[in-house]
């Protein structure tokens, strides 16, 4: 960013004379103009978004605290479904630094001014959405409302005027280190003594920041479980690291990387787990040029071992990255989306238990179920039908690999069909339990004479 003075320097002004290369040279706007004029847009553009605010009756706020460049902001924005078309609407309403320690007093103070001054009341507001910072789940904790209460059109009307916590003057010296000490009413009388001014409603966690976390942290625990799984993640992370370390830093390396693979190297986001899971995705994609270029920079090379567990990596952990993708949508993102996809997550994670992964070896099960003497007769009755999932997966997963030798079909039109999984197995007749190839293996297990 560079200051609005910029405008008064001369190869400013040539600069953009030079560039509109017009036969009448237009009028710059002077340093103060420039400044009269950006109060002026930002004014209406908020007239705007209030106008519009007291035209709906429900919204659902956001709220984050952030750092950059060694200074802090806190942003809020609002959002609501138009009433005439039903199309998702939200505006930026705050972006205000944020001095000192983020504490969560702090938070509850800042946000309450802003839905102050938006005439944004309790009643108006369904959910305020945070991440999982300790600081905004405290805010929430010790002010925010209880979702039991009661707030309709007349009660809220009530309450306009004012928004107290009741305050318990028995308790006044007492250390605030729990729940009870703040307890809120739905319309309590004024007092002249209170706890704080400031009260927020109920809070929704973000969804994907919470799948960020199990996708960046918990998998970690594997490692703490398994040596094996440990060596061989470490084994192939470290390299991939490693080679995106080198690209982030060196444009020759880079260069490399794009002449060996025929495709440009990416980098992770710290902060963001999907950019992890994308540049490693990306290495997938070249996976059979990546060991050339690896030997050009002379790096060490990937073995099939590392390839393999960072297949099944991507593997597993493909349907939360695209639920992420799906959920942090600007326009076409609605509420009523997050169970079906964190049901998703959950039926496609669990058919993956049954797969003949590496990591999660089934080698031993399949092969005795398939030997025509044994089948099931040695399995012990209260795992037959795990068992009998296990096989009929495995046959499908073969007959998948036919089908995707013979026809091709685009990721969205996989993806709208994994929707179907949600769907009883009893209550369709399209339902996976009755296809040709799981017939054909059930009447495999049940025939005596193969």
């Amino acid at each position: 960013m560079v200051p609005l003075s910029i405008v008064e320097s001369r190869s400013f002004q040539k600069l953009i004379e030079g560039a509109n290369r017009l036969s009448k040279i237009p009028k710059i706007l002077g340093r103060r103009s420039l400044i009269r004029r950006i109060d002026e847009e930002y004014h209406q553009v908020m007239t705007n978004v209030k106008q519009s605010l007291e035209a709906v009756d429900f919204v659902c706020t956001t709220a984050d605290v952030w750092s950059s460049s060694k200074r802090s902001f806190l942003g809020i924005t609002v959002h609501w479904i138009d009433s005439g078309t039903l199309k998702r609407e939200g505006a930026a309403i705050a972006c205000r630094r944020f001095k000192g320690a983020h504490t969560y007093d702090k938070v509850t103070k800042v946000i309450s001014e802003v839905h102050s001054e938006f005439d944004l009341k309790l009643c108006k507001i369904t959910k305020t959405i945070i991440d999982n910072g300790s600081n905004m789940v405290k805010a929430f904790k010790m002010f925010g409302k209880s979702e039991s209460i009661d707030i309709s059109s007349s009660n809220c009307q009530q309450s306009n005027d004012y928004n107290t916590v009741s305050y318990d003057e028995d308790n006044e010296d007492d250390e605030i280190d729990g729940d009870n000490d703040l307890l809120p009413q739905t319309f309590p009388e004024p007092v002249k003594d209170y706890v704080s001014d400031y009260e927020l409603l109920s809070h929704e966690r973000r969804p994907t920041h919470t799948l960020h976390l199990i996708a960046a942290v918990d998998t970690k625990q594997a490692m703490a479980e398994s040596n094996a799984y440990k060596k061989v993640h470490n084994s192939a992370f470290g390299k991939c690291q490693a080679l995106w370390n080198l690209c982030a830093r060196s444009p020759k390396a880079c260069e490399t990387y794009l002449d060996a693979t025929g495709k440009s190297s990416t980098s992770p986001c710290p902060t963001r787990w999907n950019s992890y899971y994308d540049s490693v995705n990306d290495l997938l994609i070249v996976k059979e040029h990546l060991n050339e270029a690896l030997k050009i920079l002379k790096f060490p090379l990937f073995k099939e071992t590392d390839l393999q567990f960072v297949s099944e990596y991507i593997k597993c952990l493909k349907p939360i990255a695209e639920a992420i993708q799906s959920l942090q949508g600007e326009k076409n993102t609605y509420y009523g989306m997050l169970l079906p996809e964190l049901m998703r997550i959950v039926k496609i994670l669990s058919s993956l238990k049954m797969e003949n992964l590496k990591y999660c070896a089934n080698d031993a099960i399949l092969a005795s179920v398939t030997h025509p003497f044994f089948k099931m007769k040695w399995v012990p009755k209260e795992k037959k039908e795990h068992v009998k999932a296990l096989f009929l997966m495995e046959t499908r997963k073969l007959k998948q690999n036919e089908n995707d030798q013979k026809e091709s079909s685009t990721e969205k039109k996989k993806r709208d069909e994994s929707y179907f999984m949600l769907q009883d197995d009893s209550s369709d007749s399209s339902s996976t339990s009755e296809t040709t190839g799981d017939l054909e293996a059930l009447q495999y297990l049940q025939d005596r004479d193969t």
